[in-house]
């Protein structure tokens, strides 16, 4: 398993993630919503993060492969 270190809705967590996840899954996991309009299909961009010391990725698109640090903009997080 790999540890997911996740800033989003003003806190930071670590969690557990298998390799290959989905990251948008991972966000919905830790109880984070992030908008994903597009279906997943990587088009819309709504889904954009930081991943630290990396680049700015799409969750919807994106492959957890290793340990990482990852902020969802407070913009990009849904309340409902």
């Amino acid at each position: 398993m790999l540890k997911i270190k996740l800033q989003h809705n003003g806190g930071l967590e670590t969690i557990a993630a298998e390799e290959g996840t989905i990251l948008s899954e991972v966000i919905r996991k830790a109880g984070g919503m992030i908008h994903t309009p597009c279906g997943g299909k990587g088009v819309c961009r709504k889904c954009r993060v930081e991943i630290i010391n990396e680049a700015h990725v799409l969750s919807c698109q994106y492959k957890v492969t290793h340990d990482c640090h990852v902020i969802v903009p407070k913009s990009e997080t849904d309340s409902a």
